[in-house]
């Protein structure tokens, strides 16, 4: 947590902002170990070289982008198809199980009360969202569900799309919004998009090799969920 939000009131939290946007996988869903996990079963005896620093390349990404990146970066010649065909089966046995964020709810329930307007903008596809939110009522407060396959959004992360999209179904300006991420790649785009905060869900012992700063840093919700 940085250091300036120990002191940081839910009122200046949401000063001059008019909507929340949020990403799944990191921020409201413990979902990212389950990629990991799947991840270097699929690589088989390649497994044991993929680390964080490449992990962080590929989060926010696509599915088709973060494969390309994952085998160039371990320099596999392996066709991306062949590798999916490992790696998709072991992903989706997991993340109907996966746990909400520590907080989140609670933070989540709380900002719907207060009638703010609130959108996921996700780079999974629709069907692995539905997937995922299974068990997780909570998402039913969110007034929309942005997937990377949705029609209106061309460009993926590290591009600002999703977060456009997102901020013209809260009706307003991405300035009036605040952008909960996790992965660099979710940073750039958020500050592309101008956003008017950007909140960072980062574990405290994660690395950060993000090109923009956040303006908060939180492990998970539970501060934030706390002044509420």
């Amino acid at each position: 947590m940085s250091s300036e939000s120990n002191t940081l009131t839910i009122e200046e939290l949401l000063q001059d902002i008019d909507a929340l946007i949020f990403d799944l996988d990191g921020v409201l869903l413990a979902s990212e170990g389950v990629y990991t996990q799947a991840t270097m079963q699929a690589l088989g005896p390649h497994g044991s070289r993929f680390n964080r620093k490449i992990k962080e390349k590929l989060m926010g990404r696509s599915q088709d982008e973060a494969t390309r990146i994952l085998l160039e970066e371990l320099k596999l010649s392996i066709e991306p198809e062949v590798f999916l065909q490992k790696f998709t089966p072991l992903l989706e046995r997991s993340l109907s199980q996966t746990p909400a964020l520590p907080g989140a709810r609670k933070f989540i329930l709380a900002m719907h009360q207060r009638g703010l307007p609130l959108v996921v903008a996700t780079s999974s596809d629709r069907r692995l969202f539905e997937l995922k939110s299974q068990g997780h009522e909570f998402f039913n407060s969110f007034d929309r569900i942005v997937c990377g396959d949705d029609p209106e959004v061309k460009n993926y992360k590290p591009a600002p799309d999703i977060f456009l999209v997102a901020a013209e179904y809260a009706n307003c300006h991405p300035k009036r919004t605040i952008i909960f991420e996790d992965s660099p790649a979710g940073l750039e785009a958020a500050h592309a998009a101008e956003a008017g905060k950007i909140i960072q869900i980062r574990p405290p012992l994660a690395g950060s090799h993000a090109f923009v700063e956040p303006d908060l840093i939180f492990p998970d919700f539970q501060h934030l969920a706390s002044l509420c």
